[in-house]
Protein backbone atom coordinates (compact mmCIF):
# COMPACT_ATOMS: atom_id res chain seq x y z
CA UNK A 1 0.00 0.00 0.00
CA UNK A 2 0.81 3.65 -0.12
CA UNK A 3 -0.64 4.49 3.30
CA UNK A 4 1.28 5.42 6.41
CA UNK A 5 1.47 2.43 8.72
CA UNK A 6 -1.07 2.24 11.51
CA UNK A 7 1.82 2.31 13.98
CA UNK A 8 3.18 5.52 12.42
CA UNK A 9 -0.21 7.10 12.94
CA UNK A 10 -1.14 5.86 16.42
CA UNK A 11 1.53 3.64 17.99
CA UNK A 12 0.02 1.05 20.28
CA UNK A 13 -3.55 1.87 19.23
CA UNK A 14 -4.66 -1.09 17.16
CA UNK A 15 -8.30 -0.91 18.19
CA UNK A 16 -10.89 1.81 17.79
CA UNK A 17 -10.95 4.37 20.61
CA UNK A 18 -13.56 3.93 23.35
CA UNK A 19 -17.01 4.92 22.14
CA UNK A 20 -16.10 4.53 18.48
CA UNK A 21 -18.17 1.41 17.96
CA UNK A 22 -19.16 0.80 14.39
CA UNK A 23 -16.04 2.35 12.92
CA UNK A 24 -14.97 0.52 9.78
CA UNK A 25 -11.52 -0.02 8.35
CA UNK A 26 -11.48 1.42 4.83
CA UNK A 27 -8.13 -0.07 3.82
CA UNK A 28 -7.95 -1.16 0.17
CA UNK A 29 -9.26 -4.71 -0.17
CA UNK A 30 -8.74 -5.30 -3.89
CA UNK A 31 -5.00 -5.87 -4.29
CA UNK A 32 -5.51 -7.60 -7.64
CA UNK A 33 -7.26 -4.51 -9.04
CA UNK A 34 -4.43 -2.28 -7.83
CA UNK A 35 -1.76 -4.69 -9.11
CA UNK A 36 -3.40 -4.80 -12.55
CA UNK A 37 -3.70 -1.02 -12.82
CA UNK A 38 -0.34 -0.25 -11.20
CA UNK A 39 2.10 -3.07 -12.00
CA UNK A 40 5.11 -0.76 -11.66
CA UNK A 41 3.79 0.75 -8.41
CA UNK A 42 4.31 4.22 -9.89
CA UNK A 43 0.70 5.23 -10.56
CA UNK A 44 1.10 7.96 -7.93
CA UNK A 45 3.62 9.62 -10.26
CA UNK A 46 1.88 9.14 -13.60
CA UNK A 47 -1.89 9.15 -12.91
CA UNK A 48 -2.79 10.70 -9.56
CA UNK A 49 -6.54 10.55 -10.13
CA UNK A 50 -6.57 6.82 -10.89
CA UNK A 51 -4.22 6.14 -7.98
CA UNK A 52 -6.55 7.95 -5.56
CA UNK A 53 -9.60 6.24 -7.04
CA UNK A 54 -8.14 2.77 -6.54
CA UNK A 55 -6.56 3.35 -3.16
CA UNK A 56 -9.01 5.74 -1.49
CA UNK A 57 -12.31 6.31 -3.28
CA UNK A 58 -13.20 2.69 -4.10
CA UNK A 59 -12.25 1.39 -0.62
CA UNK A 60 -14.41 4.09 0.98
CA UNK A 61 -17.28 3.24 -1.38
CA UNK A 62 -17.05 -0.40 -0.28
CA UNK A 63 -16.92 0.64 3.38
CA UNK A 64 -19.97 2.90 3.03
CA UNK A 65 -22.02 0.45 0.95
CA UNK A 66 -25.44 0.01 2.50
CA UNK A 67 -25.08 2.93 4.91
CA UNK A 68 -27.54 5.82 4.82
CA UNK A 69 -25.12 8.43 6.18
CA UNK A 70 -21.52 9.12 7.06
CA UNK A 71 -19.75 11.61 9.29
CA UNK A 72 -16.51 13.11 8.09
CA UNK A 73 -13.92 15.35 9.67
CA UNK A 74 -13.57 18.10 7.09
CA UNK A 75 -13.02 21.51 8.62
CA UNK A 76 -13.38 24.92 7.02
CA UNK A 77 -9.87 25.96 8.00
CA UNK A 78 -8.46 23.15 5.86
CA UNK A 79 -8.15 25.23 2.71
CA UNK A 80 -10.19 27.36 0.37
CA UNK A 81 -12.21 24.45 -1.04
CA UNK A 82 -13.54 23.67 2.44
CA UNK A 83 -14.56 27.14 3.58
CA UNK A 84 -18.34 27.38 3.82
CA UNK A 85 -19.03 23.65 3.98
CA UNK A 86 -22.72 22.97 4.55
CA UNK A 87 -23.83 20.99 7.60
CA UNK A 88 -25.33 18.31 5.37
CA UNK A 89 -24.80 17.15 1.81
CA UNK A 90 -26.44 14.45 -0.26
CA UNK A 91 -23.88 12.45 -2.15
CA UNK A 92 -24.54 9.20 -4.00
CA UNK A 93 -27.96 9.03 -2.28
CA UNK A 94 -26.25 9.12 1.10
CA UNK A 95 -26.37 11.82 3.75
CA UNK A 96 -22.91 13.27 4.35
CA UNK A 97 -22.58 15.09 7.65
CA UNK A 98 -19.93 17.75 8.26
CA UNK A 99 -20.08 18.33 12.04
CA UNK A 100 -16.69 20.06 12.29
CA UNK A 101 -17.16 22.47 9.40
CA UNK A 102 -17.01 25.59 11.60
CA UNK A 103 -14.43 24.38 14.12
CA UNK A 104 -11.19 26.31 14.34
CA UNK A 105 -7.78 24.76 14.88
CA UNK A 106 -7.90 26.04 18.48
CA UNK A 107 -11.26 24.31 19.05
CA UNK A 108 -9.93 21.03 17.67
CA UNK A 109 -6.85 21.29 19.91
CA UNK A 110 -9.04 22.07 22.93
CA UNK A 111 -11.28 19.06 22.21
CA UNK A 112 -8.28 16.74 22.02
CA UNK A 113 -6.98 18.10 25.32
CA UNK A 114 -10.35 18.00 27.11
CA UNK A 115 -10.97 14.39 26.09
CA UNK A 116 -7.37 13.20 26.50
CA UNK A 117 -7.24 11.99 22.91
CA UNK A 118 -3.93 10.94 21.36
CA UNK A 119 -2.47 13.16 18.66
CA UNK A 120 -1.00 11.62 15.56
CA UNK A 121 2.79 11.43 15.92
CA UNK A 122 3.02 12.47 12.27
CA UNK A 123 1.42 15.80 13.20
CA UNK A 124 4.35 16.63 15.49
CA UNK A 125 6.64 15.95 12.52
CA UNK A 126 4.86 18.59 10.42
CA UNK A 127 2.34 16.39 8.59
CA UNK A 128 -0.80 18.46 9.18
CA UNK A 129 -2.97 16.84 6.52
CA UNK A 130 -2.25 13.18 5.98
CA UNK A 131 -2.91 11.21 2.84
CA UNK A 132 -0.83 8.54 1.16
CA UNK A 133 2.92 8.42 1.78
CA UNK A 134 4.16 9.53 -1.67
CA UNK A 135 1.62 12.36 -1.93
CA UNK A 136 2.00 13.80 1.58
CA UNK A 137 4.73 16.20 2.65
CA UNK A 138 5.49 18.16 5.78
CA UNK A 139 3.93 21.62 6.03
CA UNK A 140 6.24 24.51 6.85
CA UNK A 141 5.24 27.06 9.51
CA UNK A 142 2.85 29.59 7.96
CA UNK A 143 1.83 27.36 5.05
CA UNK A 144 -1.77 26.32 4.44
CA UNK A 145 -2.59 23.18 6.43
CA UNK A 146 -3.04 21.18 3.20
CA UNK A 147 0.05 22.55 1.44
CA UNK A 148 1.76 19.21 1.93
CA UNK A 149 -0.82 17.30 -0.09
CA UNK A 150 0.21 16.66 -3.70
CA UNK A 151 2.91 19.33 -3.39
CA UNK A 152 3.79 20.80 -6.77
CA UNK A 153 0.72 19.30 -8.43
CA UNK A 154 -2.56 20.91 -9.49
CA UNK A 155 -4.48 18.25 -7.54
CA UNK A 156 -6.08 19.47 -4.30
CA UNK A 157 -8.59 16.70 -3.42
CA UNK A 158 -8.32 12.92 -3.67
CA UNK A 159 -11.89 12.39 -4.82
CA UNK A 160 -13.51 11.42 -1.54
CA UNK A 161 -15.18 14.80 -1.22
CA UNK A 162 -15.67 16.07 -4.75
CA UNK A 163 -17.84 13.42 -6.33
CA UNK A 164 -20.72 13.95 -8.68
CA UNK A 165 -23.88 14.32 -6.63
Amino acid sequence: GKLFSRDACLPGHTDSPPGAGGCADGHPRAPEEIAAADPGRDLCRCNLDLCCTLRKVKPLDRTLAGLAAWLNGRKGYHGATRIGLPAFEIEARRLKINPLRHWTRAEVDAWFAAHDLPRLPLEAQGFLSIGCVPCTDRVAPGEDIRAGRWRGQAKIECGLHNRTV
